[in-house]
C-alpha cells in the first residue's frame, strides 16, 4: 500500500481454513497469526475459522507492506507444490483517516 501521508487503516478478514500439524486432516478451527508491516510484528491475534477479525494499523507516508504469518508454520500437501498455511474468506484494506 502506498500514500504520500500517514494514516491509519482497518485490516479486516475473515479465516477460512487455518494449518494445525496437530489436527486431523492438518486442518483446525484456532490459531495464533502475527501481523507484521514493514517486516516489524504489529500485532498477534487469537484466530478462529470463521470469525471476522478487525484490527487497525497506523501505515507511515510512503509504501507500507502488510504481512500474515501463521505461528503452526505451513505445510506442502501430498501431490501439490504449493506451501500452504491459511486461507481467507475476505481481506479488506479500509482507510481510516
Amino acid at each position: 500500500m502506498r500514500s504520500h501521508e500517514a494514516r491509519t487503516v482497518r485490516l479486516q478478514f475473515t479465516p477460512a481454513a487455518l494449518y494445525d500439524p496437530q489436527a486431523s486432516g492438518l486442518l483446525g478451527s484456532s490459531g495464533v497469526m502475527r501481523v507484521m508491516l514493514d517486516g516489524l510484528p504489529v500485532a498477534e491475534l487469537a484466530l478462529q475459522v470463521d470469525q471476522a477479525v478487525d484490527i487497525a494499523l497506523d501505515l507511515p507516508a510512503g509504501e507500507s507492506r502488510i504481512a500474515l504469518a501463521l505461528d503452526a508454520g505451513s505445510f506442502t500437501p501430498p501431490g501439490d507444490a504449493r506451501v500452504l498455511s491459511f486461507a481467507l474468506r475476505a481481506i479488506n484494506i479500509v482507510t481510516v483517516r
